[in-house]
């Protein structure tokens, strides 16, 4: 996939062609790298053109192959963005810690772990019925 990046944009239209491609995964922004621990994520209707100091427009090739620590830190470097990668994990959202894991591990991870919290969900229905 290709992520096109200018000041126009908004965070929940980067957030949103993410999804569309690898929907197990989710890209959240932060104003600095040191709020991911704490602080809340930028809301989507923010238009980058509000926090980049980097104000060149651009384009990120992403494959299923690419790390996620080559990622976010293409996202830092070339366009001055702050980005916590996020994966499903049943119905929750989770960071990911591992950032050498490419974009593929991460979403199968993810598709593990919803495919485990559906057979669960499925038992627990199934008991109830009894």
């Amino acid at each position: 996939m290709l992520l096109e990046i200018d000041d126009q944009k908004t965070v929940g239209d980067l957030k949103e062609r993410f999804s569309e491609c690898f929907p197990l995964l989710r890209l959240e922004f932060f104003p600095h790298v040191h709020h991911f621990q704490k602080g809340k994520p930028l809301n989507d209707d923010l238009e980058l053109s509000a926090i980049r100091k980097v104000h060149e427009p651009g384009v990120i090739e992403i494959k299923s192959g690419t790390s996620l620590e080559k990622l976010t830190h293409q996202l830092k470097e070339k366009f001055g963005l702050h980005v916590k990668i996020l994966r499903r994990h049943g119905p929750d959202w989770i960071g990911i810690g591992e950032l050498h894991q490419s974009i593929q591990e991460a979403s199968e991870l993810a598709s593990v772990s919803l495919a485990s919290n559906k057979d669960q969900l499925q038992s627990e229905l199934e008991g109830e019925e009894l």
